[in-house]
């Protein structure tokens, strides 16, 4: 049995394309995102139900155990703030690439050498420093 606390490597090759993530979205989207009603079984398993039309319980899920109903109970909702979370971190990416693209041509020197000091005392505003602040923050 793996241990829950040390997260698996993943490949390079598994981390998903920008197409299957617009088709988790999309199925996260198409699904029903009405209120589940849990029941619990003695053994920690459970069932889950949507309420239907004239008091019908649709069912959902039949768990065996307390942790996959756990897990399947928030599923949904886990994945949109996944996504949501993801939506982020891609804007923020895009602002810092922006950001270095910008001030692209601009000595490299500049950024990484004494010449930095000397070049900001006397006005440089090439941005290097407004990237590097933006770095910092994202971390």
């Amino acid at each position: 049995m793996s241990n829950p606390s040390v997260p698996p490597v993943v490949p390079p090759e598994a981390i998903l394309t920008p197409e299957q993530i617009e088709e988790i979205e999309a199925r996260a989207n198409a699904a029903t995102h009405e209120p589940l009603v849990k029941t619990r079984y003695d053994h920690g398993g459970g069932r889950m139900f949507r309420d239907g039309e004239a008091g019908q319980r649709k069912l959902v899920i039949d768990a065996y155990d307390e942790p996959d109903r756990e897990f399947y109970f928030h599923a949904l909702e886990d994945v949109l703030l996944l996504l949501a979370t993801l939506r982020v971190l891609e804007r923020e990416r895009d602002e810092l690439k922006a950001a270095f693209d910008r001030y692209a041509d601009h000595e490299y020197s500049c950024a990484v050498t004494d010449e930095y000091e000397q070049r900001r005392e006397k006005g440089c505003t090439c941005g290097f420093s407004e990237a590097a602040r933006l770095m910092q923050e994202a971390r």
